[in-house]
């Protein structure tokens, strides 16, 4: 079934429409609880977000990744979001920012306090051990 918006036209017709649930996974951690992972895709265009608890990451330096995106992000851009934290004042001067890489269905999280380091296991694990960990990003997809 196809919507057609603003005239019945091609160039007016939403042909790709779809909304479900997915899991989010850390690279090498573990979580308590998923309290929802959902997805929106209109055409190439994807809304993920996410609500985990009790994230506990491996102490070590790698970047801290949250992987199973519902679709492969193209080649061309990053997709980008909000990341929300709860209860964690370590993480209240670091302003971070989830970017989904190109080509991939992860995203990892850039900080935004004056350095150009992404953020690693062992930072959220020493700031925001155990906490809440709530994202919402935009991607495009060639799926």
């Amino acid at each position: 079934m196809s919507i057609f918006l603003g005239g019945t036209g091609s160039n007016n017709e939403l042909h790709d429409y779809e909304e479900g649930n997915w899991t989010v996974s850390l690279s090498g951690g573990s979580y308590s609880s998923q309290q929802y992972a959902r997805y929106v895709k209109i055409g190439g265009l994807v809304f993920v977000n996410y609500y985990i608890h009790g994230v506990q990451p491996p102490n070590n330096s790698s970047s801290f990744l949250i992987y199973g995106l519902p679709f492969t992000c193209n080649g061309t851009s990053h997709g980008f979001g909000n990341f929300a934290y709860v209860g964690s004042t370590g993480m209240s001067a670091v302003n971070l920012m989830p970017i989904i890489a190109t080509n991939n269905t992860y995203m990892y999280f850039h900080r935004q306090d004056g350095t150009s380091a992404n953020w690693t296991n062992a930072q959220q694990r020493s700031t925001a051990y155990n906490q809440p960990h709530i994202v919402g990003a935009f991607y495009q997809t060639d799926a």
